[in-house]
């Protein structure tokens, strides 16, 4: 079984992605990542785990290709954190929909825990206060985001204080997202331009968007780890 860092032991269950969830696909003659959508499970007579995936298609590129016996790096995330595996496509059906076989002889690993995931950004969002009809929304410059908070960036005088609650709107590929956050720190920045940090809490963040917030890290990562840039 493939075991966490410091040697726990995790079952197939809790580590190998389930139907409908979203993975992405990778390989070295790829521009990109691909994403996909796992369609089924099963195991192979030799015990070893196999999905099926829809065909993957590359943002702006179409569809991915590969042959059978060829490599492929599947990632996903669960409960656990950003997970990774070689599969090996095994076949590739057209009818009823095009799908693709993996099978994964190795097993996963977990490349990054849930817990520790912060992905450096440098990027704009927006602030909404917490009764809308006070104000518009706040340029605000994300420092850092992850699945349970952010660092961001203010203008010097465009004061939060400790406390306040606010929505962060943060742009993806699949649209916006609302996450209802509360500023649990403050720090100042110095420079030509001064800028006020704080850190926020998110807060009550519902399933669908913290869904869609957690296929947003994965690919942030995935760029920085030179897959393709991300944008935001």
């Amino acid at each position: 079984m493939p075991e966490e860092p410091g040697g726990t032991t995790m079952t197939a269950n809790q580590i190998y992605p389930e139907i409908n969830e979203r993975v992405e696909l990778a390989r070295d003659e790829w521009d990109g990542p691909a994403r996909s959508r796992v369609e089924d499970t099963a195991r192979l007579a030799d015990g070893t785990m196999a999905l099926v995936v829809s065909a993957p298609r590359r943002a702006g590129s179409g569809a991915a290709r590969a042959g059978p016996g060829d490599v492929v790096e599947i990632t996903w995330a669960n409960e656990r954190g950003l997970c990774c595996a070689d599969a090996e496509l095994i076949a590739a059906e057209e009818e009823p929909v095009p799908t693709w076989a993996l099978a994964l002889p190795r097993g996963p690993e977990i490349v990054q825990r849930r817990d520790a995931v912060r992905v450096p950004v440098t990027v704009w969002a927006r602030l909404l206060p917490a009764d809308r009809a006070e104000g518009d929304p706040l340029p605000a410059q994300l420092a850092d985001l992850s699945e349970t908070g952010a660092r961001i960036r203010r203008p010097d005088g465009a004061t939060l204080v400790c406390g306040d609650h606010v929505t962060l709107v943060v742009s993806t590929e699949e649209g916006e997202i609302e996450l209802s956050a509360e500023v649990v720190r403050e720090d100042r920045e110095t420079g030509d331009a001064p800028l006020r940090g704080y850190g926020l809490a998110f807060r009550g963040i519902p399933r669908p968007a913290e869904d869609r917030l957690r296929r947003h890290l994965i690919s942030l990562q995935l760029a920085q780890r030179g897959a393709t840039p991300a944008s935001t």
